[in-house]
């Protein structure tokens, strides 16, 4: 499930975060899922939305 894999990530740049290793690269992953997270709920929404 992609929602499993998104907070895999989430859970695993938090930790990397707080190690403070490579901290560009964890911003860029960060922004990336950020964008997955909100494009999969604006999806989700829009799909209610027609339904009704």
């Amino acid at each position: 499930d992609d929602r499993h894999r998104l907070c895999r990530i989430g859970v695993d740049w938090i930790r990397s975060v707080s190690t403070g290793s490579d901290r560009c690269r964890l911003i860029e992953i960060g922004v990336d899922w950020f964008r997955s997270v909100s494009t999969d709920i604006d999806w989700r929404r829009s799909e209610t939305k027609y339904e009704k």
